[in-house]
């Protein structure tokens, strides 16, 4: 169970599968980020991203058809059912 309540300051966790990129701005909403491409890799059957967003360094996977290179500005959105609140006090691992 979790011991958080409404208003609590949280730590949001989500999978690199459920962040969305596109090249160009989707709609408006309290999901949808800004980002900078900072590093894409080929890997198979799909791209693995690093995507700045304000200061946070998210990774992601898109489909090899939406190559999105390095240096470029992408807006991400975060499927909010996916989205996993942790409590501030968590230490997280990036790994």
């Amino acid at each position: 169970g979790s011991d958080l309540r409404k208003g609590d300051r949280v730590i949001v966790s989500v999978r690199p599968e459920h962040i969305s990129v596109s090249g160009e701005q989707g709609r408006d909403g309290p999901n949808v980020y800004r980002g900078k491409v900072m590093l894409s890799a080929y890997i198979g059957n799909h791209i693995e991203c690093e995507i700045l967003v304000a200061d946070q360094l998210l990774r992601t996977t898109t489909n090899p058809a939406h190559e999105f290179k390095a240096g470029r500005d992408v807006w991400i959105e975060l499927n909010r059912e996916a989205l996993v609140p942790l409590p501030r006090e968590v230490s997280i691992i990036n790994q």
